[in-house]
């Protein structure tokens, strides 16, 4: 039984109860959060997957790697098509953008996927990608025509990962304060 109060009833009128060395004892419920909301689809032998927690852009990273294999990179227009169509689904509530693998390079105007797949397709604003004045981490955007956007990588988002497909992909790795430096 899980509660916070100890209570004793006497049904009935004028009873009178007399409690001598009563204990209780308790112990701390089950704290640990229930997962979050997702939505899975096929993508091109990967299973892609919405999360409806809303991570900045490393610990969204740190979450994929740890409960899928990375951020998703997105390869094609056609796979563009079908990940729009799954953030337009909306089975629960989204950000605004949502977190993809994007990364600039902190030192130069590219930008890379974290799965280490080649960047032959992309969705940017201008048809070209943000510059060195921008953000660091990129996101889609749900409304807007779906175009990629740089946004801040501390900005708390939903994010997509994905899982399989990963044969011969080389991960782009990360390190974190907080985490394992080969995440």
């Amino acid at each position: 039984m899980e509660g916070r109060y100890v209570v004793v009833i006497l049904p009935g009128q004028k009873r009178i109860l007399s409690l001598c060395e009563v204990e209780v004892y308790a112990s701390l419920a089950d704290t640990a959060p229930p997962p979050p909301a997702t939505e899975s689809m096929l993508l091109n032998g990967r299973n892609v997957t919405v999360v409806g927690e809303r991570l900045c852009w490393s610990d969204a990273l740190l979450y994929c790697r740890r409960h899928h294999w990375d951020l998703l990179s997105i390869l094609s227009r056609e796979e563009q098509s079908e990940v729009e169509q799954l953030l337009s689904r909306g089975s629960f509530l989204l950000t605004d953008h949502v977190w993809l693998g994007l990364r600039r390079q902190i030192m130069g105007d590219s930008w890379f996927w974290m799965s280490g797949e080649a960047m032959d397709f992309t969705k940017w604003q201008y048809d070209s990608a943000p510059q060195r004045v921008s953000h660091a981490c990129g996101a889609v955007a749900r409304g807007d025509s779906f175009l990629w956007k740089d946004r801040p990588c501390e900005e708390h988002l939903n994010f997509i990962c994905h899982s399989g497909g990963e044969d011969g992909a080389h991960r782009v790795y990360f390190y974190s304060s907080r985490q394992d430096p080969h995440t």
